[in-house]
């Protein structure tokens, strides 16, 4: 069998989907055919699936796509969460009652790159008590907000460009 493959070797499917019957595996749809991947990273094995998936069966995750050496077609779909607004991000200031030396000044950050995609936009570091780190992403994630915990104590807030002044 040959695949179709794009400029690093990986092969390029339409959709990965896991299979529960086969736990370390995923299914592979190419065009119409569906294929077992199993094995190794580099070179995964891979066997014609015959029959059609449960439509209810999980699609896999970015990262599944290069576990298998896999990408899917239409390319990696990123989420980037929108920007906090100046009242938002006042909000959080109050409530941890954060100061100067609490907040970095504004910074170029980027999302995607393990996904060979390169976006980027501005944030603002807050330092919290670690064990509110976890708990303020989250919040943050839930109201659209792109944030991240990268550090204990840290989080990364996007930022709009009228807080930048």
């Amino acid at each position: 069998m040959t695949f179709e493959r794009d400029e690093k070797g990986r092969i390029i499917v339409d959709d990965l989907i896991h299979e529960p019957h086969y736990p370390t595996s995923l299914l592979a749809r190419i065009g119409e055919e569906y294929f077992l991947l199993s094995g190794n990273y580099k070179n995964p094995t891979i066997r014609p699936y015959k029959t059609r998936p449960n439509p209810a069966w999980e699609k896999a995750y970015n990262s599944s796509y290069l576990a298998f050496n896999c990408v899917p077609r239409e390319g990696f779909k990123i989420w980037v969460g929108r920007a906090a607004t100046k009242q938002e991000f006042n909000e959080i200031v109050k409530k941890y009652g954060l100061t100067d030396d609490d907040i970095s000044k504004p910074f170029e950050d980027q999302k995607g790159g393990l996904y060979g995609l390169d976006i980027k936009y501005q944030s603002i570091q807050v330092r919290v008590p670690a064990d509110e780190a976890i708990p303020l992403e989250s919040d943050l994630l839930d109201k659209g907000i792109e944030a991240f915990n990268g550090r204990p104590g840290r989080v990364n807030i996007r930022i709009s460009p009228d807080m930048m002044q």
